[in-house]
């Protein structure tokens, strides 16, 4: 009875686990969704210019959202999880992966600070070094 009693925690515990990972996957897949989004949103105000007061909020949520970015990876969130085009990488070198997550932290950051300033020019820069820091860390842990 004890066994069985053990099988049926483990087993329950396991199932849990197993959607918890899946939750996170989605979650993840949708909050980069929304990321991209604000980046293509904000792209024509970069290039041509437009109220960058706008944007203050969706790029303040961009500040936290990339402190939260290496929680949501935990391990077993990869392949097998669903549609995921997380690679493995970020949980071989989950230091590289973290430090690529401060990157981008600092860089919203920097523009949040330019949005805020209302200087069109440094929000072009600080737009265009955003959309590096995305780039780089995309070539190094997303599969295309």
């Amino acid at each position: 009875m004890r066994r069985l009693l053990l099988f049926v925690v483990v087993f329950c515990w396991a199932a849990g686990m197993a959607q918890a990972q899946q939750n996170v996957v989605e979650m993840r897949r949708a909050e980069f969704k929304r990321m991209g989004d604000i980046m293509q949103a904000m792209k024509p105000v970069a290039e041509s210019g437009g109220d960058l007061a706008a944007f203050r909020e969706r790029i303040a949520w961009m500040v936290d959202y990339s402190r939260r970015i290496p929680g949501l990876f935990p391990p077993g969130s990869g392949e097998g999880m669903g549609e995921t085009k997380a690679l493995a990488t970020i949980w071989s070198d989950n230091a590289g992966f973290v430090t690529s997550a401060q990157n981008l932290t600092a860089q919203t950051e920097r523009l949040l600070a330019a949005a805020n300033s209302g200087q069109q020019a440094a929000f072009t820069r600080e737009f265009q070094a955003t959309a590096q820091v995305c780039s780089a860390c995309h070539r190094g842990f997303r599969a295309r």
